[in-house]
């Protein structure tokens, strides 16, 4: 398992096993939510941190009392060690040793829509951090924390043909992730008719040696790249290509999966310029946002990623359905609350979170560029 600095018990959250449990009380009516996301393996990159913005978001709904009618809340985090298989085994357990009210987690699209099909097979409400459509079509009792990859990388695409013009597209993705594929083909939908479009490349999300693509990157001379793996391997695949000799003038765009300081860190001077679609930012000044950060940085000696703030709202959400629903609340009663959430204060997007219609979220990305190591809104 990797929990990072999680392993030392810290105001209330304690280590049981594998599991570990924010904020436990035994008394009036416990609410458990249960969470299987990866903390070792190909998705630790997110599952890590929305960990850890999972249980500051549980210790501050008990602190503040914010579920209500004496309740109190108990976080059960498990490492589903990136496989599907063991998500849907920790995803029963929870549903029948813990009885959780609700689920979240999936550490992207392909563990988020392993663990819709068990919500709406056992019928409890789910809220996955994935950009699939496929998570909200498996039922209605499954939502999706993120925008469908259509829709934040139509709007990154519809920036990069304003401020760029690009004449002809690359593209990389990952052939054993789903929704990196589908991120890429949404950004070379966009283009298709208008550029030259290339037949895309693919790799896997763990690698990390990228000499033969890079090579290929710089021999085909695009304008634009579209890429979508991990924050390491985009980092890495980034490098390898400038040092093959990609022209500093082409644009690097990618998912979401790099908004954090970690793509940075790895990626080094040569990720500069790179345009990342983003559900939070850190340097949003509204009072919400900058209480989190202050909270995030006390609690885990670091600044909150787009995977933190993802965590802490999905648990803000449950926390405020259970409100919703009163003295005697249940999974279904939670789910119709959930579908019924307008304009709810998050600090991912510009600080609200609604469910639309068919359960779409609304809400406005953030576009992003790293500038002097850092991300800044790009303008």
């Amino acid at each position: 398992m990797k929990f990072g600095n999680l392993t030392t018990a810290i105001c209330g959250a304690v280590i049981v096993g594998s599991t570990l449990v924010a904020s436990i009380s035994s008394k009036a009516a416990e609410i458990v939510i249960g969470a299987p996301i990866s903390q070792s393996g190909s998705y630790a990159f997110l599952g890590v941190d929305a960990a850890r913005g999972m249980i500051l978001a549980a210790e501050e709904v008990n602190a503040r009392g914010e579920l209500g009618s004496g309740h109190t809340l108990r976080l059960v985090v498990e490492d589903d060690g990136s496989e599907k298989g063991q998500a849907i085994t920790l995803a029963n357990k929870m549903i029948v040793q813990h009885r959780a009210i609700a689920l979240i987690g999936g550490a992207g699209s392909a563990l988020s829509l392993a663990l819709s099909a068990v919500a709406n097979d056992q019928q409890i409400p789910f809220i996955g951090i994935g950009t699939a459509p496929q998570i909200l079509t498996a039922g209605p009792w499954s939502f999706r924390l993120l925008l469908a990859a259509d829709r934040s990388m139509a709007d990154l695409s519809a920036y990069v043909e304003r401020k760029y013009a690009p004449k002809k597209l690359a593209s990389a993705s990952a052939i054993d992730n789903e929704g990196t594929v589908a991120q890429v083909n949404a950004a070379r939908n966009y283009f298709k008719d208008k550029i030259t479009v290339m037949p895309p490349d693919s790799t896997k999300m763990a690698e990390s040696d990228f000499t033969v693509l890079a090579t290929k990157l710089a021999y085909e001379k695009p304008d634009a790249v579209v890429v979508s793996l991990s924050e390491s391997a985009t980092a890495n695949l980034i490098a390898q290509a400038r040092q093959a000799g990609i022209s500093p003038n082409v644009v690097f765009f990618t998912s979401s999966a790099t908004a954090s300081p970690d793509f940075i860190r790895i990626g080094g001077k040569p990720v500069e310029g790179t345009l990342v679609p983003s559900d939070y930012f850190l340097g949003r000044q509204d009072k919400l946002n900058q209480d989190f950060v202050a909270a995030y940085r006390a609690r885990f000696n670091a600044d909150p990623s787009n995977w933190a703030a993802d965590g802490y709202t999905e648990v803000k959400l449950i926390a405020n359905a259970v409100r919703v629903s009163g003295t005697s609340p249940s999974r279904a009663s939670v789910r119709e609350a959930l579908e019924k959430t307008r304009d709810f204060p998050a600090v991912i997007g510009a600080g609200t979170w609604s469910a639309g219609p068919n359960r779409e979220p609304q809400f406005p990305i953030n576009i992003l560029v790293v500038k002097d190591g850092k991300f800044a809104l790009a303008q």
